[in-house]
């Protein structure tokens, strides 16, 4: 007994009519009853008194008042059922909608509560296929407004789904007195008041749509963009609005356009695709309408290798529908790899869990019955003889009006909107004019199934921020026995002028949530010191230093032999700690910001200067001192005249000359110290700096390294001057011309460079002449002994002059 009360419940269930009023409509116009018209409202005369008796009708008279609204969408594409946006579930949201008006049924829109109750008008309506042409579209319309060969006539008409069919009809429609409104049609030219005065929709413009567009770039920082967009009305203003938005509001944006034709023949998609890879971007917003296009464009996107690589994003407008997910894929297959990770940006008008869309949701879920699906079916476009398309292969799906698909929700507030509207003329009058329906359905403020209805009254368009857009992306569902599907996640929605995170993190392609770059990774040139040539400086410094300490060594250890004592060891320490300090330069010419912060390159900067100006003082003043004293000697001893000089003596000008250069370095160091400076000598397209140079600067750096030079090359024109008065001294006591090459070597090593290793060849070149002329001066000295002494035996004038030659007296 329990079974079969279960059996006839689900009979029951089964039979369910919740169409009712649209049923019993239907019927009566099948009996071809007396149908009179009074502008754009229907009076079937003589109506169901049954239907009358249920209070939907005038039961005065026994007459219905019918406003008949056709529904013309797209169904087919070249012959095949086309579903994408979801019309077929689109018909059933028109139904329903239609049948609330009729019996004051305010589940979903409370502002229709009993509204049956005030309201002299029963809704009606049929669908008609446009074919996604506007020549089909243009030619349904003509036909519906044709007095001889139409029943009804039209209260004002619902559709299209694309602008260039919208265009099309919308100024028949405005000649004809006729409001149109379409749920979909988003392009800018249809807000020309003048040239559509009575064309209205419940979606924004695409004006409207560019605002959240942008304010996605900017939240993820992306500040170039590539579009690709079908050359048509849609497209076209779709991308003049992006840019005229973006020019006010993101002027940092730069957007790279490339079109296409609706139907691209051969080799154009790849032209198109080769142009966008060019640009370099890394996003690309695609505004196409056909999906069997998109198809084409993704996979050659895939060959030319800027999709399904992982580091491009591709997001596509609301005019692709659900194209991505209601089919599979081969795995790794180039439309499987090329969809991965993409999304789409569209006006939603519904995001699960909201209260109002389960509630159409539910609705539309209930059709699913006998009487209520034979009535749907019964009222799916028809075509004429030759022409079909099997509709069953939509209807038939396990998944039919399972969910209210993408225009359902548009749909729905457009027919609540003309039947409010509708309502509030006839409440007052018997009939009204195109012109004053429209301004009634610009007035109209609701709360429907795509959430607070408003529209601007110039344009007759939906406000932008009546609507809620939504950023959905593309993942996959599952992967069993080789095919991929993929779902549509609802990540980020768009109010109050932001996006917000409402149920996942948006995945990209390549597979994590962290925004990928827009542009390809920057590389710049810096021009720091490469490796081998740091390298090869720091060998020579080690060259230079081990020399040095070499020779201070050798010094040490002859340090009592005859000619090394007569050199004055003191004057060979202090020559080869201004070729250490010179040498140890080179150091810090090899730091620089490729290795070192910037206080350290800064600090190497400064040490520069330091080391060779005292390397230089302390090497020169040595040098200075030994050509004035062997001057000295040997004039002396040319006039047998004793000569007396003191440690003291000879230290005085190598005193003065280092701290001369301590001075001017210590005031340059605490006022004005050097630092790394950097240029930038060369940009790339998108004027990101790809080469740059890094160099040592100061403010007043002229003025101090000016001092430096006057002060050391004045000395050393002086000391060039000592030996060139102690040039005619025998060559074997006169060693100016060993020291005339010492000092020519000595200011090319303030010659510094920081991009080669030229100053370390230069200093590497000084410290060789020094060591030369050391050797030699031992040599000299040596030689001007043994001839002191060989003078000692002839004369005792000679001894006098020379007997004060010792480490104590100087020489």
């Amino acid at each position: 007994m329990r079974y079969l009360f279960l059996f006839l419940f689900l009979i029951a269930e089964g039979r369910a009519q919740h169409l009712k009023s649209l049923i019993s409509l239907s019927q009566i116009l099948d009996r071809r009853l007396n149908i009179t018209k009074n502008g754009h409202i229907n009076i079937i005369q003589n109506a169901s008194s049954n239907y009358v008796d249920e209070g939907m009708g005038d039961a005065g008279s026994n007459a219905i008042k019918l406003c008949y609204l056709p529904y013309l969408f797209r169904f087919s594409y070249d012959g095949v059922p086309d579903n994408s946006l979801g019309s077929y579930e689109g018909l059933a949201a028109v139904s329903l909608a239609l049948e609330h008006l009729n019996t004051g049924n305010g589940v979903i829109s409370p502002a229709i509560t009993n509204i049956n109750e005030r309201c002299p008008l029963q809704f009606y309506s049929d669908s008609f296929d446009t074919m996604v042409m506007p020549s089909e579209g243009l030619s349904q319309l003509i036909n519906l407004t044709d007095p001889d060969t139409q029943q009804l006539e039209p209260c004002a008409i619902l559709g299209a789904a694309l602008s260039s069919v919208s265009i099309a009809t919308a100024v028949y429609s405005s000649l004809r007195d006729l409001v149109q409104i379409s749920p979909l049609s988003t392009s800018l030219m249809l807000d020309d008041s003048e040239q559509f005065p009575l064309f209205g929709r419940t979606i924004p413009s695409d004006e409207g749509t560019a605002i959240p567009f942008l304010a996605l770039m900017s939240s993820w920082n992306v500040n170039h963009v590539a579009i690709i967009h079908v050359n048509n009305a849609f497209g076209n203003d779709f991308v003049y609005a992006i840019k005229r938005k973006a020019a006010s509001t993101l002027p940092t944006l730069k957007v790279t356009t490339v079109s296409i034709e609706a139907y691209p023949e051969a080799g154009e998609i790849s032209r198109a695709v080769g142009l966008l890879k060019d640009s370099k971007f890394r996003y690309f917003f695609a505004i196409l309408t056909q999906n069997d296009v998109l198809d084409d464009v993704m996979s050659e996107a895939h060959k030319q290798r800027i999709a399904g690589t992982g580091q491009h994003t591709w997001l596509f407008s609301d005019a692709l529908g659900n194209s991505i997910t209601g089919r599979s894929f081969p795995l790794g297959s180039p439309l499987e790899q090329a969809y991965k990770g993409t999304g789409v940006l569209r006006a939603t008008g519904r995001v699960d869990g909201m209260a109002v869309v389960d509630n159409l949701t539910l609705a539309m879920q209930e059709l699913r019955n006998i009487d209520d699906l034979s009535f749907l079916k019964a009222h799916l476009p028809r075509y004429a003889e030759g022409e079909s398309v099997n509709h069953s292969e939509v209807t038939s799906q396990v998944t039919f009006l399972s969910n209210p698909g993408y225009a359902s929700p548009f749909l729905y507030d457009a027919v609540i909107a003309l039947g409010l509207a509708a309502c509030s003329l006839t409440s007052k009058h018997e009939t009204f004019t195109g012109q004053e329906l429209y301004q009634a359905f610009v007035e109209t403020k609701f709360g429907g199934a795509s959430g607070s209805v408003e529209f601007i009254n110039s344009t007759g368009s939906r406000t932008p921020q009546s609507v809620l857009y939504s950023l959905s992306n593309f993942v996959i569902d599952n992967d069993s026995d080789g095919e991929v599907k993929f779902k549509k996640v609802e990540t980020f929605l768009f109010a109050s002028n932001q996006w917000e995170n409402h149920s996942a993190s948006y995945i990209f392609a390549d597979g994590t949530p962290i925004i990928p770059p827009d542009l390809p990774p920057l590389v710049c040139d810096s021009n720091y010191l490469s490796t081998p040539i740091q390298v090869s400086g720091l060998l020579l410094c080690a060259i230079i230093s081990t020399m040095s300490i070499v020779f201070c060594l050798w010094t040490y250890h002859n340090r009592k032999v005859r000619v090394v004592v007569k050199s004055q060891p003191i004057f060979l320490y202090i020559i080869s700690s201004g070729t250490l300090l010179m040498g140890s330069a080179i150091i810090p010419s090899t730091i620089d910001k490729g290795w070192a912060s910037q206080e350290e390159a800064d600090a190497a900067c400064m040490a520069t200067p330091w080391l060779i100006s005292i390397g230089w003082s302390l090497t020169f003043s040595a040098l200075f001192t030994k050509t004035w004293r062997i001057k000295k000697i040997v004039q002396s001893a040319a006039k047998f005249k004793r000569i007396k000089l003191t440690a003291t003596d000879v230290m005085k000008p190598m005193t003065a000359l280092l701290f001369a250069n301590i001075i001017v370095l210590t005031v340059w160091t605490i006022i004005d110290p050097r630092q790394v400076e950097t240029n930038v000598i060369n940009f790339d397209q998108w004027d990101r700096t790809i080469e740059t140079k890094s160099f040592c600067s100061s403010e007043h750096q002229t003025i101090f390294l000016s001092i430096l030079i006057i002060i050391n090359l004045g000395s050393l024109a002086f000391t060039l001057i000592q030996a060139f008065q102690a040039r005619k001294i025998s060559t074997e006591f006169n060693e100016s011309n060993y020291i005339f090459v010492a000092m020519w070597s000595r200011p090319t090593g303030l010659i510094e460079s920081r991009s080669t290793n030229s100053g370390i060849a230069i200093v590497s070149l000084g410290k060789s002449a020094l060591e030369r002329e050391n050797l030699e001066l031992k040599n000299l000295v040596e030689s001007l002994l043994k001839r002191i002494e060989q003078k000692d035996e002839t004369g005792s004038k000679c001894r006098q002059a020379t007997g004060n030659l010792g480490p104590v007296d100087g020489t």
